[in-house]
């Protein structure tokens, strides 16, 4: 059995008890749904009212079911309407029919509810810096997904994707598995600030200068080159503050605090408005920061519909 439409396709096998009654026939669930209204109030007139069909409406739905089964469901009587035993029979397999049908249109509905949303998991400097843009552009593009967003460590949000709580994880970690495919996401460059009240490098600084320095402690930046970092922050300038996102250091830099790590993009307000100012590393190629999407190898459509939103900006930056 299946249901196409407002159609019911059964056959023989379908239920065992009725293979002595039909072979193979498409049946309406129309004309199963005033069968059953039928046989509960026993009349054609109440079956009319509370369908909202004309009488004559019921009394040719039955007879097209009839018609339909080859056979006699219901006793004709001017006094009462009465079963048939072979419709007393079918009445069972009609109800159970009908419960399916529903059932079939609640799941599908259910599904569609759950395809409409994208569960996303990002680590939060990076849902604060990188895609937390995106996901306004993607929602701009696409107003009828929903989108349920997580934030986090590296190892929670990886770890819900495994769980398969998310579709989709945003990290500063690639993730190399069979089953998940990883792409990149962005790259943003790691630069020197600090107050112009303490801009005493005109002409960029060495690192064995900012060694010395008094500096805040990124962890964040950090991820651009761990091991120069390392050098760096083992020196012998005082360690200010310490901090996980590095979205609080604007502040304390822009106030005269000491030097740090920013992302450029993060300070290019601050810069502009003179609030702080970049110091060029000497001998020191770009720093930068790559991000990755991971996500699941197996494709359902609204999945789709977000990765052909990441294919078709190829770089973050389309969303600035």
């Amino acid at each position: 059995m299946f249901c196409s439409g407002n159609k019911t396709i059964l056959n023989s096998a379908s239920f065992s008890g009725l293979s002595a009654y039909w072979d193979d026939y498409t049946v309406n669930s129309d004309l199963l749904k005033t069968f059953v209204v039928l046989s509960e109030l026993q009349s054609y007139t109440k079956t009319a009212q509370k369908i909202n069909v004309s009488q004559s409406t019921i009394s040719k739905r039955i007879d097209d079911l009839e018609r339909e089964l080859d056979t006699e469901l219901v006793e004709r009587n001017k006094k009462y309407i009465k079963l048939t035993p072979r419709g007393a029979a079918f009445l069972q397999y009609a109800k159970e029919i009908l419960r399916i049908e529903q059932n079939a249109i609640e799941t599908l509905k259910a599904a569609e509810s759950v395809c409409d949303c994208i569960n996303i998991g990002s680590v939060t400097s990076l849902l604060l810096s990188r895609v937390s843009d995106c996901l306004v552009s993607f929602q701009k593009s696409c107003p009828g997904v929903s989108l349920h967003i997580y934030d986090g460590c590296s190892d929670e949000m990886l770890n819900l994707l495994y769980d398969n709580r998310i579709d989709f994880c945003f990290s500063f970690f690639p993730f190399r598995d069979n089953n998940y495919h990883c792409r990149e996401f962005a790259k943003d460059e790691v630069i020197l600030v600090t107050s112009p009240k303490n801009f005493n490098y005109p002409d960029g600084i060495s690192a064995e200068e900012l060694r010395l320095l008094p500096i805040i402690y990124d962890e964040l930046t950090r991820l651009a080159d761990p091991a120069w970092f390392d050098y760096i922050y083992s020196g012998k300038g005082r360690t200010l503050l310490y901090l996980d996102s590095g979205f609080l250091s604007g502040s304390f830099l822009a106030s005269g605090i000491g030097y740090g790590f920013v992302l450029k993009r993060q300070a290019q307000d601050a810069i502009r408005q003179g609030k702080l100012v970049e110091i060029k590393i000497a001998e020191r190629e770009k720093l930068e920061i790559q991000s990755y999407v991971v996500y699941r190898n197996t494709e359902t459509e609204y999945k789709r519909i977000f990765i052909q939103f990441l294919e078709s900006n190829d770089s973050a930056n389309d969303f600035y």
